[in-house]
């Protein structure tokens, strides 16, 4: 079994590299995963790190191009209140407040599926972040 500059399995990295964000935030994942990437020769735990990142990120991003979209609407709701015009956004709030919800719990989904193979040394493949890791990986693999 191949080990880190740590001493713990490779697969046990790359599963703390995908656990991280489901118990800190972004500053425990930006940690590890820049160790990773920094200190580590594995390929496998490199790439593993760098898809945690991105399917992390592509969550957040997610979460908050949908939180503006409430907000937009408070504004215009102000906007047309100033007019003494009469318009509700509490439902459409709530809608949006549940469709955040839904990406979060996606997100946690999706990390725990990607730690959870990570363990076998494993990975799931998701198309359009797979090439954005190719694509970045690779660059910084031939600079070396």
């Amino acid at each position: 079994m191949e080990k880190t500059k740590l001493g713990i399995s490779v697969a046990l990295m790359g599963t703390l590299v995908c656990i991280a964000p489901l118990v800190g935030s972004s500053i425990p994942l930006i940690i590890i995963a820049g160790y990773i990437l920094l200190r580590e020769s594995d390929t496998w735990l490199k790439t593993t790190a760098l898809k945690a990142v991105a399917i992390f990120f592509f969550f957040e991003l997610l979460t908050i191009m949908i939180g503006f979209i409430p907000n937009i609407l408070v504004w215009l709701e102000n906007f047309i209140d100033l007019f003494d015009g009469i318009m509700d956004i509490s439902i459409i709030r709530r809608i949006f407040n549940l469709i955040g919800s839904a990406i979060t719990i996606c997100e946690r989904i999706f990390l725990s599926i990607l730690a959870i193979l990570a363990l076998n040394k494993r990975s799931i493949s998701v198309p359009f972040i797979d090439k954005i890791v190719k694509a970045h990986f690779s660059s910084s693999e031939e600079q070396e």
